[in-house]
């Protein structure tokens, strides 16, 4: 037998296990953090990126090498540090998204999140706060409580959930820490072009 015809043995056969391409036909390619986020990356002289340095030089553990290259220098050489940060989530945003060990880079250090996206000031007063007309955080769960889908701003999964554990008493509009999870961790999630209109403000002071 020819040593040529070694490599095609089986491939027509046992079900088609391989499927081969015609001369004008190409493998699909592999979804990038590019193609599916592009709305959240950043471009090279986007003003966030002194921020995404600032929270990879506080807590941050990256995995990327130039991520933590970038972290290691941040102290000392804050300029050279934002280079490989760049640089760094350039190659995260061209590599393949699916089994990356890299997802959470990008979502921590090289991606606009919503946070970012909005703009207004976010509420950072505690929830413990007394009063209901005091506690911003009250006031927030009191408008999800009475909002109405009818006038086109769309609940996700997770408020529409919240809203419907909400009566009309006054300690169902009183915010607890897991009121509070379901709808601050909403400004972790990554820019998208459709976002859904109403949870955004209700996190808006």
């Amino acid at each position: 037998m020819s040593k040529f015809a070694l490599p095609l043995m089986g491939l027509g056969g046992a079900a088609g296990g391989y499927m081969i391409f015609g001369k004008g036909d190409k493998a699909p390619e592999e979804e990038s953090f590019r193609s599916r986020y592009s709305h959240a990356i950043l471009q090279d002289n986007d003003g966030l990126w002194a921020t995404k340095l600032t929270t990879l030089k506080g807590e941050g553990s990256p995995v990327h090498q130039k991520l933590i290259d970038a972290k290691a220098k941040a102290a000392d050489a804050e300029q050279q540090a934002k280079s490989l940060l760049i640089e760094g989530c350039r190659e995260i945003y061209d590599s393949k998204l699916s089994g990356s060990l890299h997802e959470n880079d990008f979502k921590s250090y090289c991606s606009r999140t919503i946070k970012d996206g909005i703009q207004g000031t976010w509420i950072t007063e505690s929830h413990t706060v007394t009063g209901s007309n005091t506690n911003k955080w009250n006031q927030k769960l009191t408008s999800l409580k009475d909002h109405n889908e009818e006038s086109g701003k769309v609940l996700d999964s997770k408020l529409k959930e919240l809203k419907g554990q909400l009566s009309g008493g006054a300690s169902s509009t009183n915010w607890d820490d897991t009121k509070r999870n379901v709808t601050l961790h909403k400004r972790r999630y990554l820019w998208e072009k459709q976002i859904p209109e109403f949870w955004i403000p209700n996190l808006i002071a």
